[in-house]
């Protein structure tokens, strides 16, 4: 029978590693956000179809991708040591590309213990545990996901002020990143509400400048359509990472914590799976034993728990040898191991 998980006997492990170094998350915003944006201008003005513009697109949709990911760490670390990250990221990432950190500040009820896998979870769906098709479908949604944000924050923002009813229906259903359609979003207290007004009307206003200039012709449709296409690979990517972060097996049933653990997965790969999940998604399971950890310290921490924790471990069958293994048993419905 395997050893219960002693979270205390993990965290002996790791405890070194909470705290997060700002120089690498600057340094890391600047230089991911310089190649994203200097790949995008290089695909409008390149020739269409030539070498230089392909080899911009692919490192568009990465560095896209990673600069969209920082999200996750925006919305768990500390306000009081990340409020001028967090600030500065919207202003050069976040509002510019529909993504403003309002919209996912639920993701910390994904992390609730009491909610995990329950219809309170935003992103959780029995995907596992249904027909095939629905896997299809949620991957299908990412060429949506762009025109949706568009119409939420750029044309929805003044329009859901035109009657309370219809600004409280706005907030509670159409304010959220979410895998859920269903979800309903709790009321927001404090700082939520300074951040959503602030971040929803830079967002908003943004957007209607762009589309202004793009009918004058200043903007050019290239640059709207390159935009486009690579949100869309982007969005892909991160639904297929997606898909592979849990097995999404339960129906809705509150689950036990060993129940969680085993039903969230790491693919530690090497490098290259940094590109479709960056940020230190791919340590997933990880991430969900411990949240605080910042991203730059997960492979440093798994390192450490899989050399000194016991060998039946129940971490250990967290682990996927690749994306690929594990879409194949998401499709099975066979990727949540059992305790033994």
């Amino acid at each position: 029978m395997t050893k219960p998980f002693s979270i205390k006997e993990a965290r002996d492990i790791v405890q070194d590693l909470f705290e997060p170094n700002m120089a690498i998350f600057w340094t890391d915003l600047v230089v991911t956000c310089t190649l994203a944006y200097s790949s995008f201008f290089t695909i409008i003005s390149a020739p269409n179809f030539s070498l230089l513009q392909i080899a911009a697109f692919i490192i568009a949709i990465f560095t896209f991708y990673r600069a969209t990911a920082m999200i996750h760490e925006v919305v768990h670390l500390s306000r009081r040591k990340f409020g001028k990250f967090r600030f500065v990221w919207n202003v050069v990432w976040g509002i510019p590309w529909m993504a403003p950190s309002f919209l996912y500040e639920v993701h910390r009820a994904h992390h609730n213990k009491n909610m995990y896998g329950t219809d309170e979870d935003p992103e959780y769906l029995p995907l596992g545990a249904g027909p095939s098709y629905q896997i299809i479908l949620y991957l299908a949604q990412s060429f949506f996901i762009m025109p949706y944000l568009v119409l939420r924050l750029v044309f929805w923002t003044p329009i859901s002020y035109l009657h309370p009813k219809l600004r409280a229906w706005t907030l509670r259903r159409f304010s959220a990143a979410v895998i859920d359609n269903a979800y309903v979003r709790p009321e927001m207290k404090g700082d939520e509400w300074k951040d959503l007004y602030y971040q929803e009307w830079g967002a908003c206003l943004y957007g209607l400048t762009i589309f202004t200039l793009t009918l004058l012709g200043i903007v050019p449709l290239k640059a709207i359509i390159a935009g486009y296409l690579i949100s869309v690979a982007a969005w892909f990517t991160n639904n297929i990472r997606t898909l592979v972060a849990h097995g999404y097996t339960n129906t809705g049933d509150k689950m036990t914590y060993e129940e969680q653990m085993l039903d969230s997965i790491n693919v530690p790969g090497n490098i290259f799976t940094e590109l479709w999940a960056p940020m230190g998604l791919r340590y997933h399971a990880l991430h969900h034993f411990f949240p605080a950890i910042p991203y730059h310290s997960l492979p440093e921490a798994h390192r450490r728990l899989m050399k000194q924790l016991p060998e039946d471990s129940i971490y250990r069958k967290t682990n996927r040898s690749s994306v690929l293994s594990a879409i194949v048993q998401l499709f099975k419905g066979t990727s949540t191991p059992k305790a033994s």
